[in-house]
């Protein structure tokens, strides 16, 4: 699991992950809408280590930004007053945060956190390492030839409904794999 994790790391830019102060990301993404169409969201996410982060996105339903700086936190939607994050919402953005690969294997470090890898055929592409950190187990599926991270995995309860939910994230470079294989065949 760690000479996973460390390749990783090297194919995301080696150690000097470790020493980032801040990271800016902006993705877009096509959502499904009520009315069974699809409408294009787009997100901006701002980070200064340790603990401060602002997720700005703007898609069918409106605009809204997520605050988090310590132990504070609030959500601001359009033509809406501020209002503060539950300590459960709290715990599951910061889940949910942790889980995108940069962050998680930034705290490969960290004393609580623990990695296995999991089982997979010597042939496989794509190995799964279970990184678990402050009880929230993480499984990222690493290229095997690169140590680019190609996917990720986590279960967790939304503190809206109690509900579990899977969140899954897949890369363009395993979907372009998935396709490549698909049309070997």
């Amino acid at each position: 699991a760690r000479r996973l994790l460390d390749r990783a790391v090297e194919a995301m830019g080696g150690a000097a992950i470790d020493t980032l102060t801040s990271l800016r990301e902006r993705s877009t993404s096509v959502v499904p809408t009520l009315d069974r169409g699809e409408q294009t969201m787009t997100t901006t996410l701002a980070m200064a280590f340790p603990d401060r982060w602002r997720r700005d996105s703007a898609g069918p339903y409106g605009e809204g930004a997520l605050v988090m700086a310590g132990d504070q936190a609030f959500a601001v939607a359009a033509r809406r007053a501020p209002r503060e994050l539950t300590p459960a919402a709290r715990r599951y953005q910061a889940q949910s945060l942790r889980s995108r690969p940069l962050l998680l294997l930034r705290a490969r470090r960290e004393p609580g956190f623990r990695a296995v890898a999991l089982p997979a055929s010597p042939q496989a592409a794509v190995s799964e390492v279970a990184a678990t950190l402050d009880g929230t187990t993480i499984v990222l599926g690493i290229e095997r030839a690169t140590g680019h991270v190609v996917s990720t995995r986590m279960r967790g309860r939304s503190p809206a409904t109690g509900e579990v939910a899977m969140k899954t994230r897949r890369s363009p470079e395993l979907m372009q794999l998935l396709r490549t294989k698909s049309m070997m065949r």
